[in-house]
């Protein structure tokens, strides 16, 4: 526990400085550089059970190169095999492979942070980061799912910039470390439709009302996608709610706090929304061309937290396994949580403060529930 709250502490002053205080670009890319750095010594060093540590552990020691020909027999998705044989090639060491995919992930991270179309990243950078800290300890508890999610974050740049050919490329790669990535390819056009936000409000209600009948709707809908994905959902809704991956607390309860924690952060978009980039407000900054980047990264970035909103009430119903295909959706909430300070109602330190000292407060329950609800087991280094 020492560990993730010090961290907490430490990216709460970080991001204390961001907002409070002068932090400049080079200052802040050398603090990324930095918790990246320590990022990946505590994605090497870390013996829990998180991530399912074990079987992982088993799988590459076990890989050999048969799992670049036999690919209808391997376990895991393409080039996540491809990664442990060449990898296993030189080291049995899992702490080695462990260390090599987070260098992958931090440095995806990393342009995330710095990248700066908008202040949606590189103005609230130490804020995200301790977001992401908050929410899913910085990804150093490497799967499969965190290589596929933080790809597709990083193709938000791809699909802002409307580079359709880019985004498939950084897709396809995700998919071939996860297959949940497939659920990422509309984003593309969700993310650019001004009136997405309406339908996906529906779905939404609709999923709620057709909850008994969401299971056989899911398995017609993936028979398009191939026989492999088919079987893999299909295995998932036969294991059905019982399966709880980890979650020590009850299914029930986990079920409440989610969805509460849902409706609360849709609320709290809607007043970013109508407090910063509403109809009347943007009307004053016509002119300005960075007010109209942001006003479209943040209603895109709100229309694909929508779509994570459905997709994870669509599977709540039928396996907790299957609310993963909302992850690279619900990912979104890293980057628009910290737009709350951009609300132009807003004005003084002292507003600023308390909204910070709130965030705070949230941010740190929501890492303690985590935490005690599931096997996130203080750190152990064998």
């Amino acid at each position: 526990m020492f560990v993730y709250l010090g961290i907490f502490l430490i990216l709460s002053i970080l991001s204390y400085k961001e907002l409070f205080d002068k932090f400049t670009t080079q200052g802040k890319k050398r603090v990324l550089i930095v918790i990246s750095f320590i990022y990946i010594i505590l994605s090497g060093i870390y013996r829990g059970p998180m991530g399912d540590f074990s079987a992982y552990q088993q799988e590459f020691i076990n890989t050999n190169i048969s799992h670049l020909i036999n690919i209808s027999s391997n376990r895991f998705e393409y080039l996540y095999e491809v990664l442990s044989v060449f990898v296993r090639f030189f080291t049995s060491s899992y702490a080695v492979f462990r260390i090599v995919i987070a260098l992958f992930v931090m440095i995806i991270w990393y342009k995330i942070y710095i990248y700066e179309p908008c202040n949606c990243f590189n103005k609230y950078s130490m804020t995200i980061l301790l977001v992401v800290w908050a929410l899913t300890f910085g990804n150093i508890f490497i799967v499969r799912s965190t290589i596929a999610v933080s790809l597709s974050v990083f193709s938000l740049r791809y699909i802002y910039n409307k580079r359709l050919f880019a985004f498939l490329i950084c897709t396809c790669i995700a998919f071939g470390f996860h297959r949940m990535a497939i659920v990422w390819l509309p984003a593309y056009f969700i993310f650019n439709y001004k009136n997405a936000y309406k339908f996906l409000i529906v779905f939404i209600i609709a999923a709620m009302i057709l909850t008994q009948y969401m299971p056989n709707i899911i398995l017609t809908v993936s028979k398009i996608f191939g026989e492999s994905i088919y079987k893999r959902i299909a295995a998932y809704i036969d294991r059905g709610l019982d399966a709880t991956y980890g979650m020590s607390g009850s299914r029930i309860f986990s079920t409440i706090k989610a969805m509460l924690n849902m409706v609360f952060l849709i609320g709290l978009f809607v007043f970013i929304y109508g407090t910063s980039y509403s109809k009347s407000i943007f009307k004053q900054n016509i002119n300005n061309e960075y007010k109209k980047i942001q006003c479209r990264f943040f209603i895109g970035s709100c229309n694909l937290y929508l779509m994570g909103a459905l997709l994870y009430v669509v599977a709540l119903s039928t396996s907790m396994a299957l609310t993963r295909a909302a992850l690279p959706y619900t990912a979104l909430q890293y980057i628009l949580l910290p737009q709350v300070f951009e609300s132009k109602t807003i004005q003084s330190n002292l507003d600023k403060f308390i909204v910070f000292i709130t965030l705070i407060v949230y941010l740190l329950l929501r890492m303690v529930l985590t935490i005690l609800g599931a096997e996130y087991l203080p750190f152990i280094v064998l």
